[in-house]
């Protein structure tokens, strides 16, 4: 493989060091450098990583305690039926987001880092630094980015996420569908001709839909994950406003903050609102992507959903590749490589950043939702 530039020049391998320590030091002290992505509000990561691409985990079934029967002295035992857990057999996939640095950037950089060593300039040091900062940065969002496609895209669509040409327009997967298993009971809809639209702003009522929600399950719900638009809506129905503003003030705006003073006062779960746009690259173009399906509202028993499983990759189990430069954030792997002499092409730095991984809902049987839509 070529040599890096890195490795032609101090100031690149200076600058690329520095890089590396920021990195890992964030990591260790969980800084997110990168921004918050939305599933870190609602996951953890699974204790250790995985050494295969297969798991099973254990979905939180719910499993009623078996009363004990009462017997005379010379009764044999009641047996008690077997409650195994059901288990769900996922796959991890591999993620990985690259950003190249082309030649005409590696020139300026070079002429940048030649006269840096001639004036002993550090701050052409971390200019340098920080421009890789930036892409790996920017690979490691793109992980994050599709982790949050996958999550949001399953919750608002009663528990399932496909791959499609335009959540994932490079993916071999494209068609296939991960079913986290969500209770087809749990799946509600609003009536016909009760739709959430401005004509029946006047006639819906959204704590009727709510309590009729919440009577299919047992447990506390905490929170109502749903769009900005639909949020919208609650607020400037009829009956929104007559319950939180009483019938004295019926044109008075709803706010947010006051809907979930009420909500919560009433032993009501509140609303959150979910906002995450990501980036497709699609035929050499970005697209804003939104993950979360309009008009659906996603009841929550509590914070967290369940966990981020992930995989070691085969340099965490030590298969190395030669010439390749790893650091770390976390769990995901940042690579920096080069090629062009032995893959005869142009000659090209490479950043990338890959995490083998797959979200697990332990929750799942217990949360509801409601499609407005329908």
């Amino acid at each position: 493989m070529a040599k890096s530039i890195f490795e032609y020049n101090p100031i690149f391998k200076e600058a690329m060091q520095r890089v590396k320590f920021r990195l890992e030091a964030a990591s260790q002290e969980h800084v997110n450098i990168f921004g918050q992505p939305w599933y870190k509000k609602h996951f953890a990561m699974g204790a250790i990583p995985h050494t295969e691409k297969d798991f099973k985990t254990i979905l939180g079934k719910l499993h009623l305690p078996v009363a004990a029967s009462t017997i005379n002295d010379r009764a044999a035992e009641p047996l008690r039926m077997n409650q195994g857990f059901e288990d769900l057999k996922q796959t991890m996939f591999t993620h990985a987001h690259a950003y190249e640095l082309d030649t005409d950037k590696i020139l300026e950089l070079m002429k940048l880092a030649d006269l840096a060593e001639k004036n002993s300039d550090i701050s052409a040091v971390e200019y340098i630094a920080n421009y890789l900062m930036d892409q790996t940065g920017a690979a490691v969002d793109g992980i994050d980015a599709r982790i949050d496609i996958t999550i949001l895209g399953a919750l608002s669509n009663k528990g399932k996420f496909t791959f499609t040409a335009e959540n994932d327009p490079s993916s071999p997967f494209i068609g296939q569908t991960i079913d986290f298993g969500m209770k087809a009971a749990h799946c509600a809809e609003v009536g016909s001709g009760n739709e959430w639209v401005k004509n029946n702003l006047e006639t819906v009522d959204p704590i009727v839909e709510i309590e009729d929600v919440l009577s299919r399950q047992r447990r506390k719900i905490k929170t109502i994950l749903t769009d900005a638009d639909t949020v919208r809506f609650i607020r400037r129905t009829k009956a929104m406003k007559n319950y939180v503003n009483s019938t004295l003030y019926p044109n008075q705006p709803v706010s947010l903050g006051a809907l979930n003073s009420w909500m919560a006062d009433n032993q009501y779960p509140t609303f959150e609102i979910v906002e995450r746009e990501v980036g497709i690259q699609r035929n050499g173009r970005i697209e804003t992507y939104v993950p979360f399906k309009a008009g659906q509202m996603i009841f929550l028993p509590e914070n967290q959903i369940g966990t981020i499983e992930t995989c070691l990759t085969p340099a965490q189990r030590g298969l190395k590749s030669e010439g390749v430069e790893y650091s770390y954030y976390g769990r995901t792997e940042v690579r920096r490589l080069t090629q062009g002499e032995k893959e005869n092409s142009d000659y090209r730095e490479i950043t990338k950043a890959t995490l083998i991984a797959a979200p697990s809902m332990d929750t799942i049987d217990h949360i509801l939702t409601l499609d407005t839509t329908k």
